[in-house]
């Protein structure tokens, strides 16, 4: 990845113009002041269209005030059993340019967890983030993505789709462990940022034929899901605590709530 200050260099939006468009879109969204948001992006599309990471990252930040600002920073790909040492400040993200940014730029904290960590900057950061090495399961009621809900946070969307979404691994770890997480666990090295080591087992996702994007559709359908466009980039927008709602209803159904039927939209992840 090219450094981020490198990146479409040319046109940039000055941050005021930036939060001019901005501003209204996280209105849309249903956004709040004070509170707790996780962002899931693909930056490319706003890039193409003037905005800089930085400044987009600012003018969220601003909007939020005294709130809390967290976005995945995924190692999976840098960290694996024949690269087993994960560094809070040295590991970068996976998961886009924006999550790169913000760890480098904003955040005052990440998790320590080999493949799934988050960043996080504002009053929630040290509960989100301060357990979640503490399951061998990534996506844990320990995690992060397990105390989203408690704390009503919102979740955005930013030119990705629901397959980008952690939060319904939590309810696949948290209501059928063994059919979405791989039997083996792998044990991998965390340094803390202050330079403190910490060993930290964990398990992966099976790979399988998923279908996310029905959740979409229900939350849609139930009035809980915000849109926005701006050009051809996607907003989306809704609570963390309506999405457990909706998934953990269709666990109730099957165990196999989130692996894709014959016909239907699916990924391998």
């Amino acid at each position: 990845m090219k450094d981020y200050q490198d990146l479409g260099k040319h046109d940039f939006l000055s941050k005021k113009d930036a939060a001019r468009i901005i501003e209204p879109i996280l209105v849309k969204l249903g956004v709040e002041p004070g509170k707790t948001i996780l962002i899931h992006s693909a930056f490319s599309n706003l890039s193409r269209q003037g905005f800089f990471a930085e400044y987009f990252l600012e003018n969220i930040l601003n909007f939020i005030g005294d709130g809390t600002l967290a976005l995945p920073t995924m190692s999976w790909r840098e960290v694996s059993p024949t690269q087993p040492v994960f560094n809070e400040l040295e590991t970068r993200s996976n998961v886009g340019i924006l999550s790169e940014v913000f760890r480098l730029k904003f955040s005052e904290r990440r998790s320590l967890h080999p493949t799934h960590s988050v960043a996080s900057v504002g009053s929630n950061t040290n509960f989100l983030l301060k357990d979640h090495h503490l399951d061998n399961r990534p996506c844990s009621e320990l995690s992060p993505w397990g105390r989203l809900a408690g704390l009503n946070a919102q979740i955005i969307l930013i030119g990705v789709d629901m397959d980008n979404c952690t939060l319904i691994h939590h309810l696949e770890e948290t209501r059928a462990p063994d059919v979405y997480l791989r039997e083996e666990v792998e044990a991998y090295t965390c340094i803390g940022r202050n330079g403190s080591s910490i060993g930290v087992n964990t398990r992966r996702h099976r790979k399988l034929y998923r279908n996310f994007y029905k959740f979409r559709e229900i939350l849609s359908k139930l009035g809980q899901l915000n849109v926005a466009d701006l050009g051809d980039c996607r907003f989306s927008g809704f609570k963390a605590k309506d999405l457990v709602a909706c998934v953990s209803s269709e666990f109730e159904r099957t165990i196999e709530a989130t692996i894709a039927g014959p016909g239907e939209r699916s990924k391998l992840m």
